[in-house]
């Protein structure tokens, strides 16, 4: 079981960090490589829904991502 959460949370950092690349890749100027809050809930929840992460997982993650300040 440690394991498992283990690998959704490495899956989870993997999914966050590249879908933010993607988006920085078309951008130029000076904007930095920074996912909004809206985008990384939307990521959350769609690596909840591909069953990436649990139920669990999604709810500290989300608590922690609007935590934040």
């Amino acid at each position: 079981m440690k394991t498992s959460h283990i690998l959704s949370l490495l899956s989870l950092t993997l999914l966050l960090t590249t879908s933010g690349c993607v988006i920085a890749l078309g951008n130029s100027g000076s904007d930095k490589n920074v996912a909004t809050r809206g985008q990384e809930l939307i990521d959350l929840k769609k690596a909840k829904d591909a069953g990436i992460i649990t139920e669990e997982d999604y709810q500290s993650q989300k608590k922690t991502i609007l935590g934040r300040h």
